[in-house]
């Protein structure tokens, strides 16, 4: 089933300041690391600005697996497209990088960099500082290697409220007649996290197509339920208030005249 839904591609502030960080050093074999917690939209941004390069690009992720350098150079050789033979030696594996990156220089990303083992880090340097190629890397903050061989960082950060506001509605359309108000306060729940808003966007298309309204408390509080995320209480509807039972009224005669019960008088029951 699927849980997140497709944004459009829309200019952000972090895929701004990485087109400009990466203009500003293609050529010189540097490497930008871009750094920031699950959901900042990281991927997003590097995957928008290698569209937008006229120099040739390449991707690489480890795929969720803690890459080895020789690992490393056989993705590599994968996705530049080198068919040699990969060498057993890692050392002659960088060379043969090097010199094929040297001729044809390109701008490279790594996915999820910090999945890489600190030899693969090395190695990313290697190779890139003695090319011209440039090194677009990939990962969680505070990781001390990965800050230490880059040439500039960048961190991604979650979206302020002013560009959640901005940028929503031209992301996607659910958003687009959706009032201010109703998208600050799911913000409040989704912090700005750009993955978040996918999640919560694809659920909330769910929500609609069973009948519920978009501005409609509980369909929040199930999309918030649905992502394991804090949600706010739901107001207890009142209980409706029931009219007061009508009075008995006591049958009639045909000719108009009220009928006795048919129920034995005490009285008359007592002294039989």
């Amino acid at each position: 089933m699927r849980t997140t839904s497709s944004f459009r591609r829309v200019e952000t502030d972090l895929v701004r300041s990485v087109r400009s960080s990466a203009d500003a050093r293609l050529g010189q074999g540097a490497l930008l690391y871009l750094r920031g917690e699950a959901g900042t939209g990281k991927t997003t941004a590097v995957t928008q600005v290698l569209a937008s390069l006229d120099t040739p690009t390449a991707y690489v992720a480890p795929r969720l697996s803690r890459l080895s350098p020789r690992a490393l150079c056989g993705a590599l050789f994968e996705s530049l497209g080198i068919t040699q033979p990969l060498p057993r030696a890692i050392a002659a594996s960088a060379r043969i990088l090097t010199q094929n990156l040297a001729r044809r220089p390109c701008v490279i990303a790594y996915g999820d960099a910090d999945m890489l083992t600190r030899p693969s880090h090395r190695l990313i340097g290697d190779i890139h500082h003695g090319t011209s190629s440039l090194a677009l890397l990939t990962g969680l903050p505070h990781l001390k290697p990965l800050e230490a061989a880059a040439d500039h960082s960048i961190e991604a950060r979650p979206m302020e409220r002013a560009e959640v506001l901005r940028l929503l509605p031209r992301l996607h359309p659910l958003w687009e007649q959706a009032p201010s108000a109703l998208i600050a306060d799911l913000d409040d729940y989704l912090h700005g996290n750009l993955r978040h808003w996918q999640h919560a966007t694809a659920h909330y298309q769910r929500a609609l197509e069973r009948g519920s309204m978009l501005q409609d408390p509980a369909a929040m509080h199930w999309v918030l339920r649905r992502m394991g995320l804090p949600r706010p209480p739901l107001q207890e509807q009142p209980a409706p208030i029931e009219p007061p039972p009508a009075p008995r009224r006591s049958p009639r005669r045909p000719d108009g005249r009220l009928q006795r019960s048919s129920r034995p008088d005490s009285a008359t029951h007592a002294h039989s």
